[in-house]
């Protein structure tokens, strides 16, 4: 439906294929642009000679074209009346020229009239890229069968009957849910290639414990060379073509490599997990290697995966090929919205990735800390302090969760391995108690529950993760300056990595506030962090509802906003024009965010809109003079 009201709006035919349909969508976000800077009669009063008088003389002597400067004059006054009032074109020529083509293009597509962009532009291209990423995960699928697998190239008709034909062979899904679950298990093992390979070689099920414990073994021998073969490591320049071969290498996949077989690109991912012992054999048998990993992350755990891993010291193969080989490096935040990852960045090593783009999230609440009043000392298993109260506590947010927000994934990481086991034994039992807890916790999720502690915690990205710091005052009400893990030399580098386990928010739980820390006391780099962390979770804690409601707002503005609230809606005025829209906008389930063009700080910058797409909001865009027009009409534009 919403394909059929953009295409009706703008005037277009309706496209026949997924592929039409994204030239469409294409189209009209390049004239969205184009109407962002112009005025419309740009389609019709556009000229050749407006492109020849705003054009370089270099240009022009390339082209072979000439005008007089009477002439360039005239035209360049007639080009510039097309420029929106208050704005200026930071290339005019180019803008033009662009025009041009729009027109051209919205001509082969049997667009009438002259261009123009319907509101329901972003539901359209939402919707084509949620069909894209659908279909692009079956087309590899199908690829090899009969009728192929170039989905986005059939008709809608066609593609909706291979669609339906395939989900009427959905015998074969009643055990997916659990089949995704041991899948991602054996992920997190780092056993999804011995998986792969088995399945390749028709391995049958009694050989399955050997081929495991085969490669279990290969591994440790391995990496019991250790620093004799780390200077024989090759100098592999960076991956500059993909070979015939392509082997992917985690921590445990290393030891499934055949000796004296070669390959043309060798990747190791998680390289900052991987010490240099267990990297030489991979990195011999490539004739290129990259290595992906995180410069600022946690260094390789100890070979016996002993309690004390995180603090061995071991060199990981990401930092002992430092210099050597040609880096590439992120240059912003995807996943986090900007509050974490400011944090994120704020709390991690000068390596850390630039938080460029990232925006608020469209539901709030990024950050939070959630106090637990009078922890107490309980003495876990490997002598951690473990406060009763906060293991409560913890069961509470996970309750709190499921029934406020079902459809985020949730993950639960402690500081201390105890921990992590005590709250797992509680919610244990409060499932007993409570059935709609455990249907949620059971339910197949693509993401699936988990608790774990920081140490074990590389791949638990979740979208709200719950952090327990587990700190606890002694029996007469002291807390003694000991952080458990977070005092070894990795406990920062862990701290840092549960903070950027969180997609969309982070709930720190913690019997301790941040004044409760003496600075001269935190010794440890880890101690310094939490006390940092605190800070910011009880700062983003503080309700901005009131300085939200004095911040001076322009009075077109007003009048949209009165009119949204009497709608029923509830609408915030965000302070930070960079990650938020001009309006945070709350209808029902729904998200919206309004872009006007009355803020000079960013009115309809395309950037900061499609920052806001990715993480969550629906957008809405809004010119001051049809708010002052028909303020009732704004609102319902926006409410649609």
């Amino acid at each position: 439906d919403v394909m059929a009201k953009t295409a009706q709006g703008a005037g277009l035919p309706e496209g026949l294929s997924l592929t039409e349909w994204s030239a469409h969508i294409e189209v009209l976000g390049s004239v969205r642009s184009t109407l962002d800077l112009m005025l419309p009669q740009v389609y019709e009063q556009v000229s050749e000679e407006m492109v020849v008088a705003t054009a370089s003389s270099t240009w022009r002597a390339s082209h072979g074209v000439t005008m007089s400067m009477l002439e360039r004059r005239r035209w360049k006054r007639e080009a510039s009346a097309l420029v929106r009032p208050g704005l200026m074109a930071a290339d005019l020529h180019e803008s033009l020229k662009r025009a041009r083509l729009e027109k051209d293009l919205w001509a082969r597509l049997g667009g009438r009239a002259v261009p123009t962009v319907p509101p329901t532009i972003d539901e359209a291209g939402q919707a084509c890229e949620r069909v894209r990423a659908g279909l692009e995960k079956l087309e590899p699928v199908l690829a090899g069968s009969a009728v192929g697998g170039e989905l986005a190239d059939l008709s809608i008709d066609e593609l909706t009957e291979r669609l339906r034909r395939l989900s009427e062979a959905g015998e074969d899904l009643t055990d997916l849910p659990r089949r995704a679950e041991i899948t991602e298990e054996l992920d997190r093992l780092g056993l999804t290639e011995l998986v792969g390979h088995l399945r390749r070689v028709g391995a049958r099920r009694g050989d399955v414990a050997v081929a495991l414990e085969t490669a279990w073994l290969r591994g440790v021998l391995a990496a019991m060379p250790s620093r004799a073969t780390a200077a024989a490591l090759p100098q592999a320049p960076g991956a500059q073509r993909l070979g015939e071969t392509l082997t992917t290498s985690t921590a445990v996949g290393l030891a499934q490599l055949d000796p004296g077989e070669s390959y043309d690109l060798v990747v190791l991912v998680g390289a900052h997990r991987i010490g240099l012992a267990e990297a030489v054999l991979a990195l011999s048998r490539g004739r290129q290697s990259v290595l992906i990993g995180d410069p600022a992350g946690p260094p390789p755990l100890q070979l016996d995966l002993g309690e004390d891993a995180q603090a061995s010291g071991r060199v990981s193969v990401l930092t002992g090929t430092a210099g050597r080989l040609r880096t590439l490096r992120l240059d912003r935040v995807h996943r986090q919205p900007s509050i974490l990852a400011g944090l994120t960045a704020t709390m991690g090593e000068p390596e850390s990735v630039p938080v460029d783009w990232c925006v608020a999230s469209a539901d709030g609440q990024e950050l939070g800390l959630v106090h637990v009043p009078g922890g107490t000392v309980g003495a876990g298993e490997e002598g951690e302090t473990i406060p009763a109260q906060e293991v409560e506590a913890v069961v509470a947010l996970i309750a709190e969760h499921v029934r406020s927000l079902p459809g985020e994934s949730l993950g639960i990481l402690t500081v201390g391995r105890g921990m992590a086991q005590r709250v797992a034994d509680a919610l244990r039992a409060a499932l007993r108690r409570s059935p709609d807890l455990a249907g949620w916790l059971t339910n197949g999720a693509p993401e699936p529950f988990a608790v774990t502690d920081l140490a074990h915690a590389d791949h638990i990205v979740r979208d709200h993760v719950v952090l327990a710091l587990g700190l606890a005052r002694d029996s007469h009400g002291r807390f003694e300056h000991r952080f458990g893990t977070l005092d070894t030399n990795a406990g920062a580098q862990l701290l840092t990595l549960g903070v950027g386990r969180a997609r969309r928010r982070l709930s720190v739980v913690s019997s301790l506030w941040a004044a409760d820390l003496d600075e001269a006391q935190l010794q440890t780099a880890g101690g310094r962090r939490v006390a940092r962390l605190l800070g910011a979770a009880e700062q983003a804690s503080s309700s901005e509802a009131d300085a939200a409601d004095a911040r001076e707002v322009d009075p077109v503005l007003t009048a949209l906003v009165a009119e949204l609230r009497g709608k029923g809606a509830q609408v915030r005025v965000p302070g930070d024009p960079q990650v938020e829209p001009d309006l945070a906008v709350t209808a029902g389930e729904r998200r919206i965010g309004v872009l006007w063009d009355g803020d000079p700080r960013h009115g309809y910058r395309s950037e900061l809109g499609e920052a806001l797409t990715r993480f969550g909001w629906s957008l809405r865009r809004v010119r001051a003079e049809q708010v002052a027009a028909d303020p009732a009409r704004a609102a319902a534009d926006v409410l649609r």
